[in-house]
């Protein structure tokens, strides 16, 4: 154990190097395999979907809020949220009973820029005969600032196992990097709007509690068996920076968003997984002060189960 663990052994936490646990020391080896020159695994570059599959359910994904030292639940996976025996996800921590301690030890992830591992006894709800193992790793911003905490942990009583693997069920895979207010108020609402089932229903789109978000949304038809795109509505914002004799055309049929492109493969990523998804894409249309565009994928759907729709949201980055 180095001397700065040792220094905070109070808190329970060890080096992942030392820990016993498969899925613990599987995060922490993608985790350092991650990392850039600078020692540094930068948020823009994390997405779930990179990760072996039988770590998703026991994922957490932590926003590092800078006032206040605070952390909000970003993601949490499945066998997360069993645990705790409710739906933490945009959650805080000092919200969730129990958690004093794992402030504390964010707090250390934080400061120190170190990954950590820690085990025990659960002290919540009815589920203290419980015992939990964990690991918390930082993710950076441009500037090398720790910005999100990236996560997983496992719930067991008894000699610890290892779950089967999970199919992808999570919340969210690639959040966007960029502190942009409308990607917020969007993933908000569609964490809003989920509510329990596995995919939002398009009935709960209540353009009322949206109009922030309008005019910068554009919302695709899924068509089913062969696959395919089409664009239903546009948003006042997006109506200059689109084709006009493209509106209501299959993407099959559009240049530049056929099978193979890589706008198909974000929309078709959201159709496969049901996660949101975030990209930045080179702006290519009648406009000429636009540089790039920046999109966040969010599905819908009309059964709470399949994907039916695709509400992405646009950003533009001018020249």
């Amino acid at each position: 154990m180095s001397g700065l663990f040792h220094a905070v052994a109070h808190l329970g936490i060890q080096d992942p190097c030392e820990a016993v646990h498969a899925k613990i020391t599987t995060l922490h080896e993608f985790w350092l395999s991650k990392r850039d020159a600078e020692g540094f695994f930068r948020h823009r570059d994390f997405d779930v979907l990179d990760l072996p599959r039988h770590l998703i359910a026991h994922l957490y994904l932590i926003k590092v809020h800078e006032a206040g030292n605070r952390f909000e639940v970003r993601l949490a996976g499945e066998e997360v949220n069993k645990g705790y025996g409710f739906n933490i996800m945009g959650k805080f921590i000092d919200e969730i009973p129990g958690t004093d301690i794992s402030q504390k030890r964010m707090a250390f992830c934080v400061e120190n820029n170190m990954a950590y591992a820690a085990e025990g006894p659960m002290t919540w709800g009815e589920k203290d005969f419980q015992n939990f193992s964990l690991a918390t790793l930082p993710l950076h911003n441009d500037e090398g600032q720790v910005s999100y905490l990236l996560g997983v942990t496992c719930f067991y009583f008894g000699a610890a196992v290892e779950s089967p693997a999970t199919q992808l069920n999570i919340a969210c895979s690639n959040l966007p990097p960029e502190d942009l207010e409308i990607f917020d108020k969007a993933f908000d609402f569609w964490i809003r709007a989920k509510g329990d089932h596995k995919v939002p229903l398009k009935s709960h789109i209540d353009i009322t509690q949206i109009p922030q978000i309008l005019p910068q949304v554009m919302l695709c038809e899924v068509i089913a068996d062969p696959l395919d795109f089409r664009v239903k509505l546009v948003g006042e914002k997006i109506k200059a920076i689109i084709t006009p004799e493209n509106l209501g055309k299959l993407f099959s049929t559009q240049p530049g968003k056929m099978r193979g492109s890589k706008i198909w493969s974000f929309y078709e990523a959201v159709y496969e997984t049901a996660c949101p998804r975030y990209n930045q894409l080179d702006y290519e249309g009648p406009v000429d002060n636009i540089s790039s565009v920046l999109n966040l994928l969010l599905p819908f759907s009309e059964d709470g189960q399949n994907v039916s729709h695709v509400m992405n949201i646009v950003h533009l980055k001018m020249k």
